[in-house]
């Protein structure tokens, strides 16, 4: 038996151009990793190479600080709770005020009723609540999530 391990023998490393193309657009728009895999018919780990490849040679945007993209983050869904395009979500004040005094939804989930990220819940209900106090109220803090 040899003392040699070949690490990920099973995988897939060789792209296409057209695949690659298809790829950095999708990860231009803000895709995760696992759409990437499932849109491009590959292994979400092939997919995680490419972009760590990409990443270090420069050709994509790479994960940090600025970027709102991490190792970790690749699986999830848009990290940035944003979306795809990069501009701010909309989110609609009337249903939000019904969300956050009608419901017992947390902050995340109501976050999640809108696709954004439990932070951008509250800096809305921050400004709306400067605004118009009394119909803003705090909620218990068991809610807050």
């Amino acid at each position: 038996m040899s003392d040699i391990y070949i690490a990920c023998e099973d995988m897939e490393f060789v792209w296409r151009q057209t695949e690659i193309n298809v790829f950095k657009q999708l990860w231009a728009d803000g895709s995760n990793c696992l759409d990437i895999a499932k849109k491009l018919d590959r292994d979400p780990d092939e997919v995680a190479l490419l972009i760590m490849d990409l990443g270090r040679k420069g050709l994509i945007p790479r994960w940090g600080k600025n970027t709102g993209n991490y190792p970790g983050d690749i699986f999830r869904e848009n990290n940035s709770g944003r979306p795809k395009n990069n501009e701010p979500r909309k989110i609609d004040r009337q249903r939000l005020h019904e969300l956050y005094t009608g419901s017992t939804l947390s902050l995340t989930g109501i976050a999640r009723q809108f696709k954004t990220s439990p932070d951008m819940v509250k800096k809305t209900i921050r400004n709306e609540r400067r605004k118009n106090p009394a119909m803003w109220p705090y909620r218990d803090a068991k809610r807050n999530g």
